[in-house]
């Protein structure tokens, strides 16, 4: 299995936009991918009334969670009601 570094030297020994957008389209894919999996798992830890917590770009919120969609889950806060990833959720 090639290493990060070796991995950003062959992305540097690209040529063309085509090569790129190739390498581009690949790894979107793959980090789909990883999301679903992430969110599925998740899915099966969580559940509706749970309390759990999650980091956000300014803070940390810890709610309950209210209802549990595909991708989010609705988390009811003392500040509010948030659509957090399933990916972000950790139980309390």
């Amino acid at each position: 299995m090639n290493t990060i570094p070796e991995i950003t030297e062959a992305i540097r020994k690209l040529s063309t936009t085509a090569e790129i957008n190739a390498i581009i389209t690949t790894v979107k894919a793959q980090q789909t991918l990883i999301r679903r999996l992430e969110a599925a798992k998740a899915a099966t830890i969580l559940e509706v009334g749970q309390r759990v917590t999650a980091s956000g770009r300014n803070a940390t919120i810890t709610g309950t969670i209210t209802k549990i969609n595909r991708t989010k889950a609705i988390v009811d806060t003392a500040t509010g009601v948030y659509n957090v990833p399933l990916s972000m959720l950790q139980a309390a």
